[in-house]
């Protein structure tokens, strides 16, 4: 029998004892996460300041480069300052050969070139792959570019600014002051470099992260959920399995009920009479089904019977106690075997709601004559030994107890000193084997042949088909149905 306390509370130490585990891989995944991805932002800082230096040094040759075009082109604008077209020219010409300027302008001092205007700055621009030119239209001597290297005569870089004549964009400009023979400032040479070429590359160290850190945290991440999951369903399933042990403990114990109640009902001691011998076994199933036998001496006749009940568990052991109540109520009438089966037929009808019913063989000795007369009612033909032969005894194909109304027939044979009469249930023939082999028809007679031949007793008869039961069935492997025999012999 089960112990399912000690197996509930195993169960329990066991979730206990997987739960303290999973906690503990848990703050193991956590605390290894966050020293990971500490250690990521770590990396990612120095790359970040490693990449940041590189671009420093990128954009300040990309400054250096612009600021040397300029610086290197003044000399020929202060030479070509008066020549207006000349000075166009030079502009389109200094933004062609130089891709790193969005573009160029020379803007001259207010009435330089009166002919022109107050103001006068031609700017030399790149769209797209097409360079453009034209005349700056505001007022550019408020502007910083302009305003800061003819107040200090120097050259340089001016704050960004957004153009707002000409390309419209977001700029710096590189401003440098033209001279004339005298020394005066009569323009500034610009060189413009447009902001995004500098957004491009600051955005590209902050953009680049590492890949291989991502890939660490989600994996960590994954193995994390993985771990809930795990410990969730192992969770789960330890509460289903605890409930079918629950269950299994309920079944076990109507198991044991339905085992006693089997018991009980079966005789426990055999008619002492000398002129009757009489053997009987019963093996219960794991699952108890609905086997059962009995006999009782009443005078000179001993009545005796054998049945099976159509179901397992608890309902089979109160069908069988119904059954067998009935039966012995029937016999203390003295009735015809026929009208005894009937009317038990009719009273397991009516009290049958769940249309459980028996097989069963009912079977009247006289002991003084040896007559035997017998009703059966869907059940196995028992075997008759007798002359040195074993037979089948012929019986009606009555319907089981309890199926439906029924009138049953009874039938009758002459016992000699000496004969055997052997009633068994379905179990015995259809016991398997490990190989899918049932015990089977053939194999039972042949042994009840060699029981007649060796003039075997009851006793005898019983205890060499359960021999051969067990030689048949092997070790380990239980009978999946009860094993039932009844053997009795007339002695006179």
């Amino acid at each position: 029998m089960i112990n399912y306390n000690l197996l509930r509370n195993n169960i329990w130490h066991g979730i206990g004892a997987l739960s303290a585990i999973l906690l503990i891989l848990i703050l193991t995944t956590l605390l290894q996460a966050y020293y990971t991805w500490r250690s990521i932002n770590e990396e990612n800082r120095n790359r970040r300041q490693m990449e940041v230096n590189v671009m420093n040094e990128k954009i300040d040759n990309l400054k250096s480069s612009v600021a040397t075009i300029v610086d290197n082109s003044a000399p020929v604008f202060e030479q070509n300052a008066n020549d207006t077209k000349q000075v166009e020219q030079l502009l389109f010409s200094m933004v062609r050969q130089n891709p790193e300027l969005l573009g160029a302008a020379v803007a001259f001092v207010p009435g330089y070139h009166p002919e022109r205007g107050q103001l006068y700055a031609p700017y030399v621009f790149r769209q797209d792959s097409i360079i453009k030119k034209k005349l700056l239209k505001y007022d550019y001597t408020l502007y910083d570019w302009y305003t800061e290297p003819v107040e200090s005569k120097e050259a340089g870089w001016c704050e960004p600014y957004t153009d707002g004549d000409g390309t419209y964009l977001a700029m710096t400009t590189y401003s440098f002051p033209l001279r004339d023979g005298d020394g005066n400032i009569i323009a500034v040479l610009t060189g413009d470099l447009p902001m995004s070429e500098l957004s491009y590359l600051t955005f590209n160290i902050y953009h680049e992260t590492s890949r291989r850190g991502i890939i660490i945290l989600c994996m960590q991440i994954f193995t994390m959920l993985l771990i809930l999951f795990v410990g969730w369903w192992a969770i789960v399933s330890l509460r289903k399995y605890n409930k079918v042990n629950k269950e299994n403990e309920e079944i076990g114990n109507e198991m044991s009920i339905a085992s006693t109640l089997q018991a009980k009902i079966l005789p426990r001691e055999y008619p002492k009479d000398s002129r009757v011998a009489l053997s009987a076994s019963l093996v219960n199933a794991p699952q108890v089904s609905g086997d059962f036998y009995d006999f009782a001496l009443q005078g000179d006749f001993l009545y005796f019977c054998i049945g099976d009940v159509a179901t397992n568990g608890l309902g089979a052991a109160l069908a069988m106690t119904v059954t067998r109540t009935v039966y012995r109520t029937s016999m203390q009438h003295h009735e015809p075997l026929s009208r005894m089966v009937s009317n038990m037929n009719q009273a397991l009808v009516g009290i049958s709601e769940q249309h459980m019913y028996a097989t069963f063989f009912a079977g009247r000795l006289d002991l003084a004559t040896g007559l035997l007369c017998y009703c059966n009612a869907g059940h196995l033909a028992p075997f008759l030994l007798s002359g040195g032969d074993a037979k089948r005894l012929e019986v009606e194909s009555n319907v089981p107890l309890g199926f439906t109304e029924w009138e049953f027939t009874g039938q009758q044979v002459q016992m000699h000193p000496g004969d055997v009469l052997f009633l068994f249930t379905d179990g015995i023939v259809e016991a398997m084997n490990p190989q899918k082999e049932a015990f089977g028809d053939k194999r039972l007679a042949l042994h009840m042949k060699r029981a007649c031949e060796n003039g075997d007793s009851p006793e005898a008869v019983v205890k060499r088909i359960g021999t051969a039961l067990k030689h048949h069935l092997g070790v380990d492997n239980p009978n999946k149905d009860d094993l039932t025999m009844l053997a009795l012999s007339y002695v006179k």
